[in-house]
């Protein structure tokens, strides 16, 4: 019997070592890596990141915005350092990431999945009553979209899906596709216009065309423009340090 007892207390032990190290295995895999989220955050509100930007655009009161996952940069001023700002600090009804966004007639429009918010470009951005709507019914086109970009004086945007360009009417009623142009490009991730071109923005480079009918009509392969040198004054990169970092 003692022989017996003992033995059942070495089972119990084992098993409550078990028990313990089972715990502590659990408590271990919950706990958060808090690490590898700070450095994503920080590479997201770092203009001088290698992270692509999702979109950019200028507003008819000289405003020039980068968008970047569910921040933005405001690129005309650097009085604030171009500090990442949440885009709901502006734009407070936009959720996440916007897939396109434009400038027209003093409102800048955001377009997210087959939803567009449309906002009055006043000193605090105000969300047009009855927003958001589907893409659809507002421009004529069914969502999700790349890019959008109106030049200036125009009354055309442009939206891209994939490796096509939709020019939409935004003067008719009701407002339909007017046009359809096959890019040189799979994919973009954001478009501009401005006084100076187009910017067509992929990864972390993008390309410049003179007029809307040269970047559809183009078939020569752009001169690459690096995003982080030439738009947001960053320093160029040494490639002996990123190799050996």
């Amino acid at each position: 019997m003692v022989g017996s007892k003992g033995q059942h207390g070495t089972i119990g032990s084992s098993q409550h070592l078990v028990n313990t190290l089972s715990l502590h295995t659990v408590k271990i895999s919950l706990h958060p890596t808090y690490g590898h989220g700070n450095h994503s955050r920080r590479a997201m509100m770092d203009p001088c990141s290698n992270l692509p930007f999702d979109e950019f655009t200028s507003d008819d009161e000289g405003k020039t915005y980068a968008f970047r996952q569910n921040v933005f940069l405001r690129l005309d001023s650097k009085r604030d350092g171009w500090h990442a700002w949440p885009i709901k600090h502006n734009w407070k009804e936009v959720e996440g990431t916007p897939d396109a966004v434009f400038s027209w007639d003093h409102k800048m429009y955001f377009i997210q999945g087959d939803q567009i918010y449309i906002y009055k470009s006043e000193q605090h951005y105000n969300l047009v009553e009855g927003y958001p709507k589907s893409l659809e019914s507002e421009l004529g086109i069914q969502g999700p979209v790349d890019a959008a970009f109106n030049c200036p004086n125009s009354g055309v945007v442009h939206l891209i899906k994939g490796n096509t360009m939709f020019d939409v009417a935004l003067l008719q009623t009701p407002r339909t596709v007017v046009k359809t142009w096959h890019l040189p490009f799979s994919h973009v991730d954001g478009a501009m216009c401005g006084s100076d071109g187009i910017k067509v923005f992929i990864g972390t480079k993008y390309h410049k065309y003179d007029s809307v009918m040269l970047l559809a009509m183009s078939r020569i392969q752009p001169i690459d423009h690096d995003i982080a040198t030439e738009l947001m004054g960053c320093s160029p990169k040494d490639p002996h340090k990123e190799h050996h970092a």
